[in-house]
Parts: structure tokens; sequence; C-alpha cells
């Protein structure tokens, strides 16, 4: 990936309005479908930073059943699994049908537990043959009914917004006692599943397109680091902080006018980070980091 915009600066911004910086972002041509891509973001205000970070998805993930099983995504099943089928497919070869012949006041049910980063769609197609107003298909978000189809329907397209975070989509077909109609089953085709991308290689390029407040000389060492991290700067240091990814403050380190520091930042979880450095004459630089 390439950010072909260089970094934006905004001279005056009263408080309580806004502003928009647009980027332009080129992805490579061998990148492939279903990569997700963290873009990082600095905004430096005097000596304040932030940091966030924005991913992109390349292509569309998306669950189509082409595979002839189950097996593209990390789906669970209940005790009356969907199948897998060659038959009504919306499109392609597959679709995925839930189990005929339940027994009264039974459900058959597929599902998927997924971390979305961005807030994002989820969207399916879904066909239901049942008796009307008593067996139904019902799709879940959270253990929240989103969406329920119930009688002889076609294939339509269903889409809902998500959050940030961790999530579970369900789809369920429940029947009640007694009566059969239809082919008592609801099918599901080419479901969008938002946050399922495969996260690329970090390239460790810490051209983020943002300046030092001052020019200063400094590196972090070992990098990648497994727990002892060495910092070493050009002037004197006073402060060394280092955020995650969201821009939470997660280890903030008196550098006691040293040129040289060594942290331990063993505790950390695995990832990637920023480390902020303030030095004695208030110059700062901004630099990332992966703890292994």
């Amino acid at each position: 990936m390439t950010v072909n915009t260089p970094a934006q600066n905004i001279s005056v911004l009263p408080a309580g309005n806004s502003a928009t910086a647009q980027y332009q972002v080129s992805i490579g041509a061998s990148v492939p479908d279903m990569t997700t891509v963290p873009l990082y973001v600095k905004c430096v205000v005097g000596q304040d930073i932030i940091v966030d970070t924005i991913y992109l998805t390349v292509g569309t993930v998306m669950e189509t059943f082409e595979t002839g099983n189950l097996t593209a995504f990390p789906w669970q099943i209940n005790n009356n699994p969907w199948f897998v089928t060659n038959e009504q497919a919306y499109a392609g070869n597959y679709c995925i049908r839930s189990k005929q012949d339940l027994a009264d006041n039974d459900q058959s049910e597929f599902f998927i537990t997924v971390n979305c980063s961005p807030s994002a769609n989820i969207s399916y197609f879904r066909k239901v043959s049942s008796e009307d107003g008593y067996d139904f298909f019902k799709f879940y978000i959270d253990n929240t009914e989103m969406d329920s189809q119930t009688g002889s329907t076609d294939w339509s397209q269903a889409s809902f917004p998500v959050n940030s975070g961790t999530h579970t989509f369900r789809f369920s077909y429940r029947k009640d006692s007694g009566v059969i109609d239809g082919s008592d089953c609801a099918w599901v085709d080419n479901i969008v599943l938002p946050g399922m991308g495969t996260l690329c290689v970090e390239d460790m390029d810490d051209n983020v397109g943002v300046a030092t407040r001052d020019e200063i000389l400094s590196s972090v060492f070992p990098n990648p680091t497994t727990g002892i991290l060495h910092v070493q700067c050009s002037e004197p240091v006073q402060q060394i902080v280092i955020y995650d990814l969201s821009g939470r403050q997660v280890i903030s380190y008196n550098g006691q006018n040293e040129q040289l520091s060594t942290l331990n930042v063993n505790n950390l979880t695995s990832g990637l980070y920023f480390i902020r450095i303030l030095t004695t004459d208030q110059h700062f630089s901004v630099s990332k980091f992966i703890k292994q």
C-alpha cells in the first residue's frame, strides 16, 4: 500500500469546528483480496499526539460456500447443523441450507464470532420455504434479532450495520410444533463478513507521513522486540510514552535526562505500538515498534 498524499497541515482550527484531510491510497495489484491493510494515522498538535489505525480491506470478504464446505471461515454449528448444498444456490454452485425434518420446537443454527474494525455492514442473501407465521428464519447480532422471514420468500438481500468490536452473527431456522409446509427450511448465500480479512505483514516502514516537531535523531532497537527495548536519542530525554494502535497510553517512562534509555515492554501483548520521545528541550519524535 502506498499513501500518495503528503502530510496535511491544518493551520487554524477554532474550538468546536472540524476539518477534513483527504488522502489518496494505492493498493498494489499483487495484494490478494481479503487482505486487511492497517493505515496508521498520527495527528500532532503542539506537544500532544493522537494515534489511530484505519483498517482497509482489499476487495470483499464474502462467504460464497464455493469450497463445498464450511472451512473457508471459522463457522460453528449446533446439534442440528446447516449443510452446504449444490441445490437452490443464489449465485455460483453452492449455498447453505438449514436442516430439514426438525423435531417440533427445535432449531437449526450456524454462527461465527468476529472482531470488526472499523464499523461496517454485514449482508447476505436468504430464501425461505416454511409454514407461514409459524416456522421462521432469523438472523441475530449478539443475540439481538435483526431479521425474520417466514412463509415462501424468494432470494433477497438483507444488510445491517455493525459497530467496531467483537460480535457474533447467528443464522437460525426455528420450527414450531405440528404442521409442515413447503420445504420446511431456509437457504443463505453470499454472506459479506466485516472484520474477516487476513492482516498483512507489517513492513516496518516508519514513514507515516508526519514530521517531528523539531529535528532530533532517535532510534528504537531491537525492533521487533521480545521484551527489552532500547531508545537512543541525540538529546537528553525527559519522557518516553508508548501508545497502542487505538491511541491508548500503555507505558510512560521518565527519561531521567539520559540519551540512552532501556524499557521493559515484556508485559505488552504482541502487536504494533507507537513510541513518543520528548527531550528536555521540548523536541520530540514519534516512531513505531513491534512487540513479539
